[in-house]
């Protein structure tokens, strides 16, 4: 994201707590690979959270159990009146932005951009190029600078209908790429995992049924084989997540609809059985 916001011209600083990443970077730049071609982009790096700096617009782009202790740190780049927008995976992530920085400053939206990073600095994008962000006054502002940086960004009315199927199609993806160790192009052609995606994805919209929502199963299935068939190359952030021995989203995605099901009394055995195998993973 960084990488692409520069290249459009766009002052862009980047912030992260990851040392080593950030030492790359300000060595190197940003380099992103696209379609076989390797490129440098020199992102400034903000070097402190005590930096005079202070922006308008922000993206959180971190996992979604590191959120709460990275906007405390971030808000201190921002301005008084100054939004975030979150691309963040599973069904938490606004609302604990929203508890530190309040409602009104706090945009969600989604994305189906796909990257694998390949060391310090280094990333790989891997296909999917839409971003949704959720109505609100600072929206337009944030469409125009993703669609300057080359990103197919709409804005979206319905932010809860959005972000649960954002939530569903990695509930249904990531786990299943986590434990079978395939890229998103290997689940999409195995049949016997596609039926088993079908379920979930009819399990997880009973459950967002039971909030309330109602969303077709099936046509949200349709869309989770096309995000497949657009990032067929990416190992899913969950995969990536357990070959790096790191801690996974499981709990802010699946874990969240699994505790929703058990208080609507929503009988959900196959989510049930992909959470337990990677929680197991996570111990071992």
């Amino acid at each position: 994201f960084a990488a692409r916001i520069y290249r459009a011209g766009i002052p862009v600083f980047i912030w992260d707590t990851w040392l080593e990443g950030l030492m790359a970077i300000r060595e190197n730049g940003v380099q992103l690979e696209e379609d076989g071609l390797v490129r440098g982009y020199k992102v400034p790096v903000l070097e402190s959270v005590n930096t005079g700096e202070k922006f308008t617009h922000a993206l959180i782009l971190t996992k979604s159990y590191q959120t709460s202790d990275t906007v405390k740190l971030a808000q201190n780049f921002l301005s008084s009146e100054g939004t975030l927008l979150t691309l963040q995976n599973g069904l938490t992530a606004r609302g604990k932005i929203e508890s530190i920085l309040g409602f009104e400053r706090v945009l969600g939206g989604v994305t189906t951009c796909a990257a694998q990073s390949l060391g310090p600095g280094y990333v790989k994008y891997q296909g999917g190029n839409s971003i949704r962000v959720g109505e609100h006054p600072a929206a337009k502002r944030y469409l125009s600078l993703l669609q300057h940086a080359g990103f197919e960004t709409i804005i979206e009315q319905e932010i809860e209908v959005m972000t649960w199927e954002k939530a569903l199609i990695n509930a249904v993806i990531n786990p299943l790429g986590a434990i079978t160790g395939l890229t998103n192009g290997g689940l999409l052609k195995d049949q016997g995992i596609r039926e088993t995606m079908c379920s979930i994805m009819d399990e997880g919209c009973q459950v967002a049924k039971a909030c309330g929502l109602e969303i077709n199963s099936e046509k949200l299935f349709a869309k989770a084989l096309n995000v497949l068939e657009e990032t067929a190359p990416n190992r899913c952030s969950m995969l990536q997540d357990v070959d790096g021995g790191r801690q996974t989203e499981i709990e802010d995605i699946n874990g969240v609809i699994l505790q929703l099901a058990e208080k609507y009394l929503v009988d959900v055995p196959i989510l049930q059985t992909i959470t337990n195998l990677i929680k197991a993973i996570e111990r071992k």
